[in-house]
């Protein structure tokens, strides 16, 4: 968001090449190309998650992980496809992975507009300002693209973009 992507993936190459962890640096890159724009290029890091043979420190790690990095690469291929305007009046409900478990969330459109976003179940523990920054942006966007992460609360932001993103394809005609 500040203009420094590329340093920002390069830092993240960096780390994940030295560590024998490297799965949350991929997710990091993946976010931070999605926020730009780059699209394809955060496909391919989201993708190294799910093919590299090295495993997460955990069982938990693992699956939050790969969910992540799922449910970002479905996110990036609805925005290609997402169109507010063809999406059916009514409440869509969907969910994905955020930091502590799964976000659901609740898009309410009416003629071909989002009039509502709201996070209905959550188990973050802090940065409470992601729950209401991002379906703020979501609304005066009217889109899924381009929404900025709360600072601190990435994986929560991406979460309910995700999230949301799933739960307006469920109506789009």
């Amino acid at each position: 968001a500040m203009g420094e992507t590329d340093r920002a993936v390069k830092a993240t190459d960096a780390y994940a090449t030295a560590s024998s962890q490297p799965h949350q640096a991929w997710l990091a890159a993946g976010d931070a190309l999605s926020l730009a724009g780059d699209y394809n290029r955060a496909i391919t890091y989201y993708d190294k998650v799910l093919t590299d043979s090295r495993k997460p420190r955990n069982k938990d790690y693992e699956r939050r992980f790969t969910a992540r990095a799922r449910e970002s690469i479905e996110a990036i291929q609805l925005f290609e496809l997402l169109d507010v305007t063809k999406v059916k009046d009514g409440v869509y409900k969907a969910s994905a992975t955020g930091y502590e478990a799964a976000i659901d969330v609740e898009a309410i459109v009416k003629v071909g507009r989002i009039i509502g976003v709201r996070v209905v179940r959550h188990r973050e523990k802090q940065y409470y300002s992601a729950l209401r920054d991002v379906p703020e942006q979501i609304l005066a966007k009217q889109s899924v693209r381009d929404i900025d992460g709360t600072s601190g609360a990435t994986i929560t932001a991406r979460a309910i973009v995700n999230a949301t993103a799933r739960a307006l394809k469920k109506g789009q005609q």
